[in-house]
């Protein structure tokens, strides 16, 4: 089977929900996914997921379909995480120091992507069959980065009002582009809006 390649997911913070927990959760939850998942899928969740006694209650045979969600799941959480990331040190340099080039360009930015439906945040999946597995695996993510381990993963899904998906994968294209699959900056940003992709 070919490798999915997965992004590992950048920590806001050090969670507190072990293996053995996450593991249980899932089993629990019916969250069946979890077990299709190949080594590198595991560990782009968490490092310790990698850990042979974990390996071994995986299924023996990867669910490609499972391993090429996730990688999508994750790489639209990261893009997500580093606009907000630009967004927030900006507007922070507007607060304290009063850049007016800065807040200008915050501007031309909000401008743009309201006036084209751009999100700057994460707005979620639907809530349709179609997008279960994402907003499920989306739950997860942000379950364990929240460290809440006494509540269930389910209640972090977030369904959006409307479908962003095509957005989302228009977005991810402009921003693999600009970002060059890493780094993001103000100008880029503003680039990313004005693209006539999105």
């Amino acid at each position: 089977m070919a490798q999915t390649k997965v992004q590992s997911l950048p920590r806001q913070i050090t969670s507190t929900i072990t293996a053995d927990h996450l593991i249980r959760k899932a089993y629990l939850q019916k969250l069946d996914w979890f077990f299709e998942l190949d080594e590198q899928g595991l560990k782009s969740i968490d490092e310790l997921l990698g850990r042979e006694d974990v390996l071994m209650l995986i299924a023996p045979q990867p669910s490609v379909s499972a391993c090429t969600t996730l990688a999508n799941v994750i790489s639209v959480r990261n893009m997500f995480w580093t606009i907000e990331a630009v967004i927030s040190d900006a507007q922070n340099k507007v607060d304290e120091y009063g850049y007016t080039d800065v807040r200008d360009e915050l501007v031309i930015i909000r401008d743009y992507a309201e006036s084209k439906g751009v999100p700057l945040t994460f707005m979620g999946y639907p809530d349709t069959p179609t997008w279960t597995l994402h907003a499920e695996m989306r739950a997860m993510l942000d379950w364990i980065d929240r460290g809440e381990g006494d509540l269930p993963v389910l209640y972090f899904i977030n369904h959006s009002a409307g479908d962003f998906t095509a957005m989302y994968t228009h977005m991810r294209d402009v921003f693999s582009d600009v970002s060059e699959g890493a780094y993001l900056n103000l100008d880029g940003l503003v680039a990313m809006v004005k693209d006539r992709r999105l």
